[in-house]
């Protein structure tokens, strides 16, 4: 997962002070680097509420909800990613699919088991 940039962006884009949204983002790379990929989800997400649209946020919660076997909603954003120019998307969307036609069970159960 890439967090890089990601600091640069919220300096750029963030009104105010970004102080907050630097902290979440510590926070955010070390829950994912502890596998506590339900914190690092939270977090990426709260992100992304304010700063929309950063790919450099996406791709790091696409990774997550990955981790998390959100298949669909990860795919969703490797969708959107790509539709913001970021090719990173495509690498994820590749590991997607291979879950998807290897194990499809493990795809479709993900897919019941989808979080509200």
């Amino acid at each position: 997962m890439d967090f890089d940039g990601l600091d640069r962006e919220i300096n750029r884009k963030s009104t105010g002070s970004s102080r907050p949204l630097q902290h979440l983002l510590l926070r955010a790379k070390r829950a994912y680097a502890d596998g506590d990929f339900e914190s690092a989800q939270r977090i990426l997400e709260a992100l992304a509420r304010a700063v929309p649209d950063s790919t450099t946020i996406l791709y790091p919660l696409a990774c997550a909800l990955y981790r998390l076997g959100h298949y669909e909603e990860s795919l969703e954003l490797s969708n959107r990613l790509d539709r913001l120019g970021d090719t990173r998307g495509r690498l994820l969307r590749n590991q997607l699919s291979d879950v998807r036609t290897t194990d499809p069970v493990k795809w479709e159960l993900a897919k019941a088991r989808k979080r509200v």
